[in-house]
């Protein structure tokens, strides 16, 4: 659904606001793992964005639809 770019931009953007959240449940140090779903307009567009070093790290099966429209009957 979205150009690699984009999917790099939003990763880099999403890690840096990660890095600023003060609780003691995050990390001290060093990037922060995530994994960001995202649903498009229609049933067949979705997207998976990682952090950076794990990007290449395929996401879960049932994270590989949109999980918004993927039960409509339209």
């Amino acid at each position: 659904m979205l150009r690699n770019d984009v999917k790099k931009q939003i990763s880099e953007l999403v890690q840096e606001l990660l890095q600023q959240v003060d609780d003691h449940e995050m990390p001290d140090s060093g990037e922060i793992s995530f994994l960001l779903h995202i649903d498009g307009a229609r049933s067949h567009s979705w997207a998976n964005i990682r952090n950076m070093s794990e990007a290449h790290i395929p996401a879960p099966a049932n994270l590989c639809k949109n999980m918004r429209l993927s039960n409509r009957s339209d």
